[in-house]
């Protein structure tokens, strides 16, 4: 039996993910999937990265104003992340961030 620092359960891509930092942060990581990497949900949906502000910071004013700060720090971190990922790994993943428009009637 193997010894490892961080034991990753499920390979999409918030698993992948974390399995990749974590090891370039220098952790010794294994990743396990039931079945192969981004077989369920990451790799069904419609591959949408989009940004939005949720309806209960809208809704709560003030009350969540400091937690809306946050995430929102949060999402352009990740977009500078998603930037560069493909400069870091040395292939293309074919994603355009080209903007976008979501629209609803109520």
């Amino acid at each position: 039996m193997r010894s490892v620092d961080v034991l990753v359960i499920g390979g999409g891509l918030v698993g992948c993910a974390t399995a990749c930092r974590l090891a370039g942060a220098g952790a010794s990581v294994e990743l396990i999937e039931a079945s192969y990497l981004n077989a369920g949900a990451s790799g069904a949906n419609a591959g949408s990265l989009h940004f939005q502000i949720e309806r209960r910071f809208l809704e709560n004013g003030d009350a969540l104003a400091d937690q809306a700060a946050q995430i929102l720090s949060l999402n352009r971190l990740a977009i500078d992340e998603w930037r560069g990922l493909e400069a870091e790994l040395g292939d293309s993943l074919h994603v355009h961030m080209r903007g976008g428009l979501m629209v609803a009637q109520t």
